[in-house]
């Protein structure tokens, strides 16, 4: 039993620190409001009366007491025995005593000492001990005193009544508590409690329109500040759409700008190597192929520089419809920057199929495009690597892709190849070079070789060519073939021409 109703303590700690629902606390604070009044004014009420009945009891003792005194007299004053048992047995019908002590003065007059039925306790130790009220009264006849008269009264006469007060008001408490809940509790539910589980889903609403769930129009009639309160929320709740609707409008475009390229609206880069990155997942689950394409515009530098910047993204704008026209739905076309493409060739078979691709890019990109009053005319030089025969990481995937698209300018331009190790190893080699060509000027190693021109009609020397050389510290002499181009790429021609007049 302890331990159930520790349990149900411990449980109503934890609920009253979690916080009650709102139901639970009206109707306890309806039956708080009730019952603290009703038995503040019981127990003041107990006060009162017991302090009234007690005025009431000690009054009615007195008057026991003088009774007692007159019926005793006129037997003590004859000497009749039976008479004075007669006088205390009817003293001891009285419910508020307890025992009747009759004494007379004469020496050989016994003592009269009657207790109520029942009653075994000390009648002079109970009253010491303050358990039992004694009162004595002399019992008189003329102005004569014939002896005493002792009555012993129960202390807890009138509790009784007092008890019977309780219970009867603690009834009307409970019955007003239980006409109160049965009236207010109504009332309170469709006031309050009711409008306050539509302010809760209403609220609740707002959060699932921020979730983008549709929500429940709410329409609030009426004039008090829940209705107030509930009209606000409403317009909250439309404002709180507008600015939803901005913030998923902005973030489209912050989307749009994070993952696309803002001038062709193609794939950039970031979204490209995602989508490439989840296609060598699949492609290593089901052991596919598929190719990357690098794409490179030939002459697009000159037609930006002769017709301007603007025809030049009108250019790229017209090369990338063409692209996406080209290429199979599940194929992605990404614009990595300036004028150079990738494309993911999802689930390819044999080589041939990405060569007819290669094939098809290379044609339209070579179409002549009208821009203004000029008509602008490109071609393209396309590398192709392809995973996993060539790589099995996107970053080395292009730049084998990248490594075969030079492969295909060194060809003579519009044209496709696809990766081999070869083609890295020579690129490595180029780079090397191309790394080393500028400090060689500086550092004196170009030399230049005179071959003489001479007039075969008459043998006569008619001049000299001017042959540059590089005596490389590693390699040796080189030839012009060996870095003559490499110096045109990278910008390095025109320093080697000054350095030859000098």
């Amino acid at each position: 039993m302890m331990k159930s109703l520790q349990h149900y303590w411990q449980q109503l700690r934890l609920r009253w620190a979690r916080g009650l629902p709102l139901r639970d606390t009206v109707v306890l604070v309806i039956v708080v409001g009730v019952t603290t009044p009703a038995l503040l004014l019981l127990t003041v009420e107990q006060q009162l009366a017991q302090k009234s009945q007690q005025a009431l009891i000690a009054q009615s003792e007195l008057s026991l007491m003088s009774i007692g005194s007159v019926s005793i007299a006129e037997p003590m004053w004859v000497v009749d025995r039976n008479a004075l048992d007669a006088a205390a047995g009817r003293l001891l019908e009285n419910p508020q005593v307890i025992a009747v002590r009759i004494e007379e003065h004469m020496a050989s007059a016994p003592v009269v000492e009657r207790l109520r039925a029942g009653y075994t306790q000390s009648l002079d130790a109970e009253t010491r001990a303050q358990r039992l009220r004694q009162r004595s009264q002399p019992v008189m006849r003329g102005n004569e005193a014939l002896g005493t008269v002792t009555l012993w009264f129960d202390p807890n006469f009138g509790q009784g009544l007092l008890r019977e007060r309780r219970s009867q008001m603690l009834w009307l408490v409970a019955v007003q508590v239980f006409a109160s809940l049965m009236f207010l509790m109504p009332l309170l539910v469709s006031r309050v409690l009711k409008p306050v589980e539509r302010l809760k889903a209403q609220a609740s609403a707002l959060l699932d329109q921020g979730a983008g769930a549709p929500t429940e129009v709410f329409d609030w009639k009426r004039q008090d500040e829940l209705g107030l309160l509930g009209r606000h929320l409403s317009q909250v709740k439309g404002q709180l759409g507008q600015l939803f609707g901005q913030l998923e409008n902005k973030n489209a475009q912050l989307q749009q700008m994070a993952l696309y390229d803002q001038l062709t609206g193609l794939p950039n880069r970031s979204l490209f190597v995602d989508l490439v990155q989840r296609e060598m997942l699949q492609a290593r689950r089901s052991s596919q192929r598929f190719g990357i394409f690098f794409i490179d515009l030939d002459r697009f530098k000159a037609v930006n520089d002769s017709l301007g910047h603007a025809a030049g993204d009108a250019l790229l704008v017209d090369i990338s419809r063409k692209l996406r026209a080209t290429v199979r739905e599940v194929d992605v076309v990404c614009r990595q920057s300036g004028d150079e493409f990738l494309i993911l060739a999802r689930d390819v078979g044999p080589w041939e199929v990405l060569g007819d691709m290669a094939q098809r890019v290379l044609q339209v990109v070579e179409e002549p495009v009208r821009l203004g009053n000029s008509t602008a005319r490109v071609s393209a030089s396309i590398g192709i690597s392809l995973f996993p025969d060539d790589a099995d990481d996107f970053e080395t995937l292009v730049k084998h892709a990248d490594v075969a698209m030079y492969q295909a300018k060194s060809l003579g331009r519009a044209r496709y190849s696809f990766f081999h190790s070869e083609l890295n190893a020579r690129l490595q080699a180029s780079l090397e070079l191309e790394q080393r060509l500028g400090q060689a000027i500086e550092a004196g190693e170009l030399v230049l070789h005179y071959q003489p021109q001479v007039d075969a009609k008459t043998g006569r020397l008619v001049g000299v060519e001017a042959l540059v050389r590089w005596q490389h510290p590693q390699r040796g002499l080189l030839y012009p073939g060996t870095f003559i181009g490499i110096a045109e790429e990278c910008g390095k021609i025109a320093d080697m021409g000054v350095w030859t007049l000098s």
